[in-house]
C-alpha cells in the first residue's frame, strides 16, 4: 500500500514539473520568436531610413540650384577642347560655317550636348557682315531656307541661340518668322537676350513652349576677378528661383575665372542645356 502511494505521489510529481517545463519552454520559444521578429523590423526600418538619408543626402548635395553654362563662338577645335576640360558640365554654342572656319560644323561631330550658335542682325554694321547673318528683314522663306541648312549641317542639334541679334529679336514680326521656322525643323530656341526689347519671351508663350534665355554674361568684362563676380551674381540666381543660365566666351580669362570657380559650384547641379527641364 505504502508503495503503491509512493508511487502514485512520484508520477503526480514527474507530470506537474513535466507541464511547468513544458511551458517555461514554450513561453522562451515564443518570446524568442518574438524578439528576433522585433529585431527584423528594427533592421528592417534602419535600412530604409538609411535609404531615405542617403537621398536626402543626393538631394541636398545640389539644393542650391541648376546650373547651366553655355560657352558662345565656338568655330575651333582648340576652343572645344578647352570646354571639354573644364571639370563640370559645359554646353559649346558653335558657329555654322564662317569665314572663320567654314568646317566648324564638323566639330559638333560625336558630341551628345551641343548647341548651334546663330548670327543674327544686329545693331552694329561690322557684326551684320558676319558670312550668312539672318536679317529682320529676311523673309519667311528665306529664314525656312536658312535653318533648313542649320539642321542639315547639324542633324543631331536640338537648341539654338542667337548670336549678337539686338536688332533682330527686338522686331516681333522678324523674330515669329525665326521661331516658325525653328519650330518647324526641330530646334528649341534659347535667348541670348542680346537686347531688353527682344520679342522671344511673347512669342514663346503664343506659341506654347517654355521660354528659355540666359540670365546673364559672365564675360563682358574680361578678367577673371570680374568674371568670378560675375559667376557669383549667377549662382545667386540659381538659390532665388531653382536655377541660372550663363553664357561665356571662349577667353582665356573665362575658363580660368570657370576652373577658379569650381569649389563654388560643388553645392550646385552643372548639367548642359537640354538637361534643363
Amino acid at each position: 500500500m505504502l508503495n503503491r502511494y509512493i508511487v502514485t505521489l512520484f508520477l503526480l510529481v514527474t507530470i506537474v514539473f513535466g507541464a511547468k517545463v513544458e511551458v517555461v519552454e514554450s513561453f522562451s520559444t515564443k518570446s524568442v520568436h518574438r524578439v528576433k521578429q522585433r529585431v527584423h523590423h528594427k533592421r528592417k526600418h534602419h535600412k530604409q531610413y538609411m535609404k531615405q538619408v542617403q537621398s536626402s543626402q543626393k538631394h541636398s548635395k545640389y539644393k542650391r540650384g541648376k546650373v547651366v553654362i553655355i560657352i558662345d563662338d565656338i568655330s575651333h577645335r582648340w576652343q572645344l577642347r578647352k570646354v571639354k576640360s573644364l571639370p563640370f558640365n559645359v554646353t559649346p554654342s558653335i558657329f555654322p560655317p564662317s569665314k572663320m572656319n567654314m568646317q566648324s560644323h564638323l566639330l559638333a561631330r560625336g558630341l551628345k550636348h551641343f548647341m548651334v550658335h546663330l548670327p543674327l542682325e544686329s545693331r552694329s554694321k561690322q557684326m551684320n557682315r558676319m558670312y550668312k547673318t539672318l536679317l529682320s528683314s529676311a523673309s519667311q522663306k528665306d529664314i525656312n531656307a536658312r535653318v533648313a541648312e542649320i539642321r542639315r549641317l547639324f542633324p543631331n542639334a536640338k537648341y539654338i541661340n542667337n548670336h549678337t541679334g539686338s536688332l533682330f529679336t527686338s522686331n516681333y514680326l522678324a523674330s515669329k518668322r525665326l521661331f516658325r521656322a525653328v519650330r518647324k525643323y526641330g530646334f528649341n530656341f534659347v535667348d541670348s537676350r542680346t537686347t531688353e526689347h527682344s520679342q522671344i519671351a511673347k512669342i514663346s508663350k503664343e506659341f506654347g513652349v517654355k521660354y528659355i534665355k540666359s540670365d546673364l554674361f559672365i564675360d563682358n568684362r574680361v578678367s577673371v576677378g570680374a568674371i568670378k563676380k560675375e559667376i557669383r551674381k549667377a549662382l545667386a540666381i540659381a538659390r532665388r528661383k531653382g536655377y541660372v543660365v550663363m553664357i561665356g566666351h571662349p577667353h582665356p580669362e573665362t575658363f580660368r575665372a570657370l576652373k577658379k570657380s569650381r569649389n563654388l559650384l560643388k553645392r550646385y547641379e552643372v548639367i548642359y542645356i537640354d538637361e534643363l527641364k
